[in-house]
């Protein structure tokens, strides 16, 4: 079983980010400012934002994944808690079987992938399947291996989805500090005397980045088409979304608009030849992927 079996092509997503509330994602703390020009330290943060060798702020590929993976997570929670609800709400033409709205055949679609896997791999699966040496022991536990983990990995399983770092699209930075008192979690109170500084990156900065999913046909993979399609690549593609992303979301950071710049899909054959690929016109023309998707 590998990401690599029976791949009929990928997705890619372009797409830009605007913050709406300052944005912390961190580098760590206490650590000194250097300039690449000169490498000479110019101040202190507390909780400086991390940074490209030129010193211009970007937001790292690992944290949008993790967002994702939240996110999707949940609809996937929530869809399961209403399935039984939305399910009575379904029904398809008598004479032509086909459903009233492409929202119904959507909840129908997932409805029934999730009739027949786990949205998260348990403990003791995870272990054993990490532990396997063989590919025949690691095929004999993947039906009890997670929609989510499929989808974005697990120890010993390859990620299908790869979100690449989100660069800024200017050359000059937009960053600010606010200052803030240090809160005593034992004792739920400010400590007395004790401030720290937080850099974030301002409403200014702008950010660029790119989702790539691979598209598989393998019996593992299939059902990860269509969670991809209905709750990653419609929601995307369909309107601007709201996130959160980075740390001191408690104290009103994070807030970001993704508006969805192009879709492409490439085949085998573009990969092989590098040739161009096909482009989704958005919103109006995203469904088409669909067409792509094995059934």
């Amino acid at each position: 079983m590998s990401r690599h079996a029976n791949i009929l092509g990928r997705v890619e997503i372009t797409y830009k980010i605007e913050p709406k509330e300052f944005i912390h994602v961190g580098a760590g703390e206490n650590v000194e400012l250097i300039t690449s020009a000169s490498s000479v330290p110019l101040q202190l943060s507390d909780r400086p934002v991390i940074k490209l060798r030129d010193d211009r702020p970007y937001l790292p590929g690992t944290s949008l994944k993790g967002l994702f993976r939240s996110r999707t997570l949940r609809l996937l929670n929530s869809l399961k808690y209403h399935q039984e609800r939305l399910m009575k709400d379904l029904t398809p033409s008598q004479s032509t079987g086909i459903f009233s709205t492409q929202m119904d055949e959507a909840f129908h679609e997932m409805f029934s992938i999730l009739t027949t896997h786990p949205i998260l791999t348990n403990r003791h699966v995870n272990n054993q399947f990490s532990k396997a040496r063989s590919r025949k022991k690691k095929r004999e536990i993947s039906h009890e291996i997670g929609l989510i983990d499929r989808i974005f990995g697990l120890s010993g399983l390859a990620s299908l989805i790869t979100f690449h770092d989100a660069l800024p699209t200017e050359d000059v930075p937009h960053i600010m500090r606010r200052r803030h008192v240090k809160i005593d979690s034992t004792r739920d109170r400010a400590q007395s005397r004790k401030l720290f500084d937080v850099e974030g990156v301002t409403s200014s900065q702008k950010f660029t980045g790119k989702i790539t999913f691979i598209i598989s046909d393998d019996e593992f993979y299939r059902p990860t088409n269509q969670v991809f399609y209905h709750l990653i690549w419609m929601p995307l593609m369909r309107d601007d979304v709201e996130i959160l992303i980075g740390g001191q979301k408690t104290r009103g950071y994070g807030l970001a608009k993704l508006t969805p710049l192009e879709g492409a899909f490439y085949s085998l054959e573009n990969m092989a030849l590098n040739e161009k690929p096909t482009t989704f016109q958005i919103p109006d023309k995203a469904e088409q992927l669909k067409s792509y998707l094995p059934s």
